[in-house]
């Protein structure tokens, strides 16, 4: 069974209304910024971690890389609270097109 990993914020209706009306596609990319993803009915604004386990360090800098993302892109959503999210990859729905994402 293949992991994925990810430092994500779940989105309730309001965020995901909010993403939509106000946020371009190009706003998501996983390579540079955050992306939408579903796992097990919940959705979520998530960055993947490639690689896992990684050290302190590696871990500060991606923390600190996804709450800058989230000032600059995402104000809205900064108060939230990152949370580490393991999945099975098989679970995970990477929404590819922006517009599906609604």
């Amino acid at each position: 069974m293949e992991i994925l990993h990810f430092l994500a914020i779940p989105l309730c209706e309001e965020d995901v209304s909010r993403l939509v009306h106000y946020c371009k596609a190009s706003a998501f990319d996983a390579e540079k910024y955050l992306i939408p993803i579903r796992y097990k009915q919940v959705r979520y604004l998530a960055k993947p971690v490639e690689k896992f386990p990684i050290s302190i360090e590696t871990w500060e800098l991606h923390v600190r890389h996804v709450r800058s993302l989230l000032k600059h892109r995402f104000g809205f959503l900064l108060q939230r609270d990152l949370i580490f999210l393991a999945c099975e990859a098989g679970l995970v729905i990477k929404e590819a097109v922006f517009s599906h994402f609604y």
